[in-house]
């Protein structure tokens, strides 16, 4: 009997400081989503990786359109091509493909790298504004919505994130 009330004075001294605990907590949350679509860094940053590599996607869409008609050509004329001539096509056509390989791995690498650069320091600058705002309103924590099944309105920060960003 002694430990049933003990358990359950616990569980009441327990419960009670969470809700004194939750009473003081200050939460904001943060739409990341609709501020990533709704800020003009996001479309720069895609202006400016366009720009970057589109010289390098045309590159390749030449070798791919080369490739394509070499290969077409080859089907075409295998029949009455002497040996010789079907060797060296051949030889090519395996090079080209070879080359547009590497072209294409190393221009997915690079536009990853940058687009992940690029993204890091839109992220920072988001994680900038939210910490000045979360100390402006004195908020203990901020979550981001995709991490929240219901928040009321007022907790959430994203158009004041995305006014500051402007």
């Amino acid at each position: 009997m002694k430990k049933m009330l003990l358990l359950i004075l616990s569980t009441i001294l327990l419960f009670s400081f969470s809700v004194a605990f939750a009473a003081d907590l200050k939460v904001g949350v943060l739409d990341v989503q609709k501020t990533l679509q709704s800020i003009p860094q996001v479309e720069k940053m895609q202006a400016q990786l366009k720009k970057r590599f589109t010289p390098q996607q045309a590159q390749i869409t030449k070798l791919q359109n080369q490739l394509k008609a070499d290969f077409d050509k080859f089907n075409r004329e295998h029949d009455v091509m002497k040996d010789k001539d079907k060797k060296a096509m051949q030889k090519t056509i395996l090079a080209n493909q070879e080359k547009l390989h590497n072209l294409q791995m190393n221009f997915q690498q690079q536009l990853m790298e940058a687009q992940k650069k690029a993204m890091q320091s839109i992220l920072n600058d988001i994680e900038n504004v939210v910490d000045g705002i979360a100390a402006d309103q004195k908020l203990n924590i901020v979550l981001t919505k995709a991490n929240v099944a219901y928040n009321d309105s007022d907790m959430d920060i994203t158009d004041q994130v995305i006014k500051a960003l402007k």
